[in-house]
């Protein structure tokens, strides 16, 4: 279950940073960051499976990142892929084209879905459940936060709540430390109590117990778990720095790849 922490007008440098671990299933193969075709420029991950991605950030300072409804069910398999809705939106010129994009989706026709996305200035989520007519989108207030696989602030999220209170005492730090301090959070092993989580519903293929292991920020279970990480921060104008770990952050090293944003487009300029 994916994990998004976000510091939205905390750090005194950075206005937006983002934090987020990718879980996936092992066997879904994906490319770690890099320059996709197309304007405006865009720097993320590759879903190899379905296409689209889970997380990226364009030229123009806008991230827009992806996790799954948690819905205690197995997800529709004839579903269009949640990573092509990312894709379209980090191809957005601003924050309201991509207002305007989520507003034509038809939510019946997806699995369940939550998306993040802004920029220095703004912040969004959007929340897209096939039983609802249209896609709700709210304002984020600034501070830090968890997008976890639900709402903002819903609740039954403990490492949500585990990755806020972690982030607190450095938010404010230089991008050195505080990057270091937040790999750190992404690769937390700490489980919660059991007691904590909910109980799934009696025709759910998910127990209590497999979602306990899924309850740390760094997770790991025999053909699921953490597959990648990423940090991203803005600049008041432009991409600061983009931290990618192409395995689980416990033990994959964090390499920056901002630099491939500005790089000439082959047989370009």
């Amino acid at each position: 279950m994916c994990t998004i922490l976000y510091l939205f007008g905390v750090h005194p440098e950075l206005p937006l940073i983002v934090a987020a671990n990718r879980d996936e299933n092992y066997a879904r193969a994906a490319r770690p960051p890099g320059l996709i075709d197309g304007t405006p420029r865009v720097l993320a991950g590759s879903d190899l499976r379905a296409g689209g991605t889970w997380l990226g950030v364009n030229e123009d300072g806008i991230v827009v990142g992806l996790t799954n409804q948690r819905t205690l069910r197995l997800p529709r398999a004839d579903a269009p892929s949640r990573g092509e809705v990312v894709l379209r939106a980090l191809r957005a010129r601003g924050i309201d084209e991509i207002v305007e994009q989520l507003h034509t989706l038809e939510p019946a026709r997806y699995n369940a879905f939550n998306l993040l996305f802004g920029n220095a200035e703004r912040l969004l989520a959007a929340y897209v459940r096939p039983e609802l007519a249209e896609v709700e989108i709210e304002t984020v207030a600034p501070g830090i936060g968890v997008l976890p696989n639900d709402r903002i602030g819903a609740p039954g999220f403990p490492k949500a709540e585990r990755a806020i209170e972690l982030s607190r005492p450095r938010a404010q730090a230089p991008w050195g430390e505080l990057s270091k301090h937040l790999e750190s959070i992404l690769a937390d092993h700490s489980l919660a109590p059991l007691e904590a989580l909910p109980t799934p519903p009696p025709d759910s293929p998910f127990t209590r117990e497999r979602l306990h292991a899924h309850s740390a920020i760094c997770t790991h279970t025999e053909s699921y778990g953490t597959c990648s990480a990423t940090l991203i921060a803005l600049g008041p104008d432009r991409l600061h720095s983009y931290l990618h770990a192409d395995g689980p952050p416990c033990r994959a090293r964090f390499s920056e790849y901002s630099d491939q944003l500005w790089q000439p487009s082959p047989g370009g300029t």
